[in-house]
């Protein structure tokens, strides 16, 4: 079981992700920008979700509690649980 933030839509999800992604949590590791995730997961039942950050990592790298309630408020969400068996399967074709 792993901690997702959960949403209703994709696009939800993936503005979610830009923001994190865009922001200066993960700076630049020897050239190469590090981001957290790269791109969302859909669920079985129809909704979408990407990875929480540990509350310690974010401490580790200095994400001011300002900074997390920003993100909540511009990305509403629940945090949920997940496990494997909730997660759809992507086929490569």
């Amino acid at each position: 079981m792993q901690d997702f933030y959960i949403f209703d839509t994709k696009l939800k999800a993936e503005n979610a992700l830009n923001y994190i992604n865009n922001s200066n949590w993960f700076p630049a590791d020897g050239g190469l920008t590090v981001k957290w995730a790269d791109e969302v997961t859909e669920l079985i039942d129809g909704r979408f979700a990407i990875p929480r950050i540990p509350s310690a990592r974010l401490d580790l790298i200095g994400v001011e509690n300002s900074q997390r309630l920003d993100f909540f408020n511009a990305n509403p969400c629940q945090i949920e649980q997940i496990s494997n068996e909730k997660i759809k399967v992507k086929i490569n074709e």
